[in-house]
């Protein structure tokens, strides 16, 4: 298979995702779909990697199911050891990746529900710009929101916060910028009133993103194009674009929108930050 041929690539993919699927290899089914998706997301099919997208999402739920099951039947068994005066009390295990080909993070959904999001924005490959699809964007900001909600539900499950869970907390970090993003530019609408509200919204991700990186935001920190205040953390600032590619800024360079609007990304292809050195 010659470098970047995606028909090729999906043709393979696709086999082995009808293996696993007819031997009931669900992690590998869910892995070979998963790849499926980056390779439509690469050629620039986001129609189609939102579609198998929402596969990966529907096939880690059926993955996290059935280990549930299997645990809920391992602690019966242990209840019934207990209850006659043998064994210890039952514990269910939390979902670990015990396989290299799950997903980035120990609870399954959550980093699916990421994925989703990111796949839904239009991200492609390292330092690309998205392939923004409007009609996606509002999906893009309900899974980003789900998975949020299943993080903080994950964390006070097992006693988890920021300090203890880097990875989370990480993923989190993400969470809020993608949603701040969005928010402030990606949600077209010609109501006034709904603008103003998801520019609040907007806000309140930056203030959550700024409690977990202090001096990320507001006038002391300077627009990375144009070396104004940047700002983000009042409703009266303007609002704030973000590069949004998978690994695009290790700096996390924010920007006022009219400065970003301004770059020509057909200059530099290749760069997915404006204000990072070529690479």
């Amino acid at each position: 298979m010659a470098m970047g041929d995606h028909e090729a690539a999906l043709e393979h993919y696709g086999l082995a995702r009808a293996y696993a699927k007819e031997e009931d290899m669900l992690p590998i089914e869910t892995e070979a779909c998963r790849r499926m998706r980056w390779t439509q997301s690469i050629r620039g099919d986001i129609d189609g990697a939102a579609v198998l997208s929402e596969e990966v999402l529907r096939l880690t739920r059926a993955y996290i199911a059935e280990q549930r099951h299997i645990a809920s039947k391992a602690q019966d068994a242990e209840a019934s050891l207990h209850d006659s005066g043998s064994g210890s009390p039952p514990t269910v295990p939390m979902m670990l990746r015990e396989h290299w080909y799950l997903g980035g993070y120990e609870n399954q959904e959550v980093y699916a529900l990421k994925e989703h999001g990111c796949a839904l924005r239009g991200e492609r490959r390292m330092f690309e710009r998205a392939l923004v699809v409007a009609r996606y964007q509002p999906a893009a900001v309900e899974a980003f929101e789900e998975a949020l909600t299943k993080l903080d539900k994950h964390w006070r499950r097992h006693g988890l916060d920021a300090e203890s869970d880097a990875e989370g907390a990480d993923i989190k970090r993400q969470l809020h910028l993608h949603l701040a993003d969005l928010y402030d530019n990606y949600l077209a609408s010609a109501d006034d009133v709904i603008k103003s509200q998801h520019h609040a919204k907007a806000v309140e991700c930056r203030h959550a993103y700024e409690d977990m990186v202090p001096g990320s935001f507001g006038a002391d920190v300077a627009c990375a194009l144009c070396d104004a205040p940047l700002g983000g953390l009042s409703i009266e600032d303007e609002p704030l674009a973000m590069t949004c590619a998978w690994d695009s800024c290790a700096k996390m360079h924010h920007f006022h929108t009219r400065c970003f609007n301004t770059i020509d990304s057909d200059a530099n292809p290749g760069v997915m930050c404006p204000a990072c050195p070529p690479r």
